[in-house]
């Protein structure tokens, strides 16, 4: 456990998070997109699965990139209550005490992964990796599984 006090009285209290944006997968498999624009009153999560490293624009989702019929775009709105417990959940994994980088140099290519969360004041949590992960990362993807409906890679 680290030394901070993750949650409601830390730092970065992910209640006053302005955006969520997270991608894993690699150029040999699935990638997955998920992006939550925090400031919208009506909160959703946009999501997006593609194939062969293949791009998305979760901030635009019209844009010409996302046209192509191999993606797989949804939007899923979150009411209160269930961003409440997104949050309550993210809570949970201690976020801002994981590494800023986790990194196997042993496997070439494999699985890449970015978590992005900005706050209101301009603060940012920032981590990665490829091929290695950090505490709880397979809790983190059951969240997320939970909040999107689709499992993660």
């Amino acid at each position: 456990m680290c030394e901070q006090n993750f949650g409601y009285n830390e730092p970065y209290p992910l209640s006053e998070m302005t955006l969520f944006k997270f991608s894993v997968g690699g150029y040999f498999g699935t990638s997955q997109f998920i992006l939550i624009d925090g400031k919208r009153k009506n909160k959703l999560i946009r999501y997006a699965e593609t194939s062969g490293g293949m791009f998305v624009d979760l901030k635009h989702p019209k844009s010409d990139v996302n046209l192509n019929p191999d993606i797989l775009l949804k939007e899923i709105p979150l009411s209160s209550e269930q961003w409440f417990d997104f949050i309550k959940a993210l809570t949970t994994l201690e976020i801002s005490c994981w590494k800023d980088k986790y990194y196997d140099n042993d496997i070439c290519d494999g699985t890449q992964w970015n978590l992005k969360i900005s706050f209101s004041d301009s603060n940012k949590i920032s981590k990665c990796g490829s091929n290695e992960y950090p505490p709880y990362w397979n809790k983190f993807k059951k969240i997320m599984g939970k909040f999107i409906g689709e499992s993660i890679c």
